[in-house]
């Protein structure tokens, strides 16, 4: 059932990028079938819009449907009438004699007519489907399902998890691979963070201006994939520092046993759970990279310890 759901949406999609400019419409629930060919019987109404995905519509004389008309993966065999629009994607359409469709017909494959099969509105077929602007007003999308935007939903927060989950790993991978140069950015963060905000902001109005130069430069190419690599390897240095120096404190607050990997673990979590709150998170995530780039750069890596962290230690 679940399978099922999602290739009508699947289907409803493809319509929808057929026809961008569509407005909803309060309609009653869509009759969808899948996987299976569906025949409307003479003298059936449905007042409804229908969806058939992989198999054959059939409209025998005298059906009536009051909707949207959707076929994906079948063809469309019409001989009663459709008060809208009839859309059909990998399949051909056969209107027959009876057949009368008071809207567009629009059909990736072929559109053929039978003798006294009308349509009120365009027939549009092959290639000619795909560039439709004039009648995208016309075509509405079946009513979204409370379930399937769960599902958007569902999929999107477990992208970010997975994303938050090994970002987390690499700082703390980071924190254990280069524990020396963690450090020392880590110490420049906690006694001249006011010196590697500003060394920060200016590597970035450096990077900003001189990134869009060298792009513009054929050789120059090369050069921006270095900087911008650089630049995603000093904020992952950064970040671990940050999350470092953050961790020591949070865990000296609960009096827990301080440990490397603990405290940059503990650290990094507090700032992606920061980086992760509406609005003001994208901020908060900003201004911590910026410090510690801005360390990073001061230390020349980790390298050696800053000189204002060092006479920060001896006061």
């Amino acid at each position: 059932m679940k399978g099922s759901r999602i290739l009508v949406w699947l289907s409803l999609i493809v319509i929808l990028l057929l026809a961008p400019g569509t407005s909803l419409a309060q309609q009653p629930d869509p009759v969808s079938v899948i996987g299976k060919d569906y025949t409307i019987e003479s003298g059936q109404i449905i007042e409804s819009d229908v969806a058939v995905v992989g198999g054959d519509l059939v409209m025998q004389p005298s059906s009536q449907v009051f909707g949207e008309v959707a076929v994906t993966g079948g063809d469309a065999q019409i001989a009663g009438s459709i008060a809208g629009n009839l859309v059909v994607i990998g399949g051909d359409v056969k209107l027959l004699d009876q057949a009368y469709i008071t809207g567009d017909v629009i059909s990736l494959g072929d559109v053929t007519l039978s003798g006294d099969a009308a349509v009120d509105g365009r027939v549009i077929s092959g290639f000619d489907a795909l560039d439709m602007p004039e009648i995208s007003n016309h075509i509405r999308p079946l009513p979204r399902s409370n379930w399937g935007e769960a599902l958007v939903g569902f999929i999107g927060a477990m992208g970010r998890l997975v994303f938050g989950v090994m970002l987390l790993l690499l700082i703390v991978a980071l924190g254990q691979l280069f524990p020396m140069r963690i450090d020392h950015v880590a110490n420049t963060v906690r006694r001249a963070w006011l010196h590697s905000a500003g060394a920060g902001v200016l590597t970035m109005l450096v990077l900003v201006v001189l990134i869009p130069i060298f792009t513009l430069m054929i050789i120059g190419i090369p050069v921006v994939l270095v900087l911008v690599g650089i630049l995603l390897a000093a904020t992952l240095v950064g970040l671990a520092a940050c999350s470092r120096f953050l961790g020591e404190l949070v865990l000296g607050w609960i009096q827990a046993r301080q440990q490397p990997v603990l405290q940059t673990g503990v650290g990094a979590l507090i700032i992606l759970l920061l980086g992760a709150i509406p609005c003001i998170g994208a901020i908060l995530l900003t201004l911590v990279a910026l410090v510690g780039v801005g360390a990073v750069v001061l230390t020349r890596a980790g390298s050696y310890a800053y000189p204002g962290s060092a006479s920060g230690s001896e006061s």
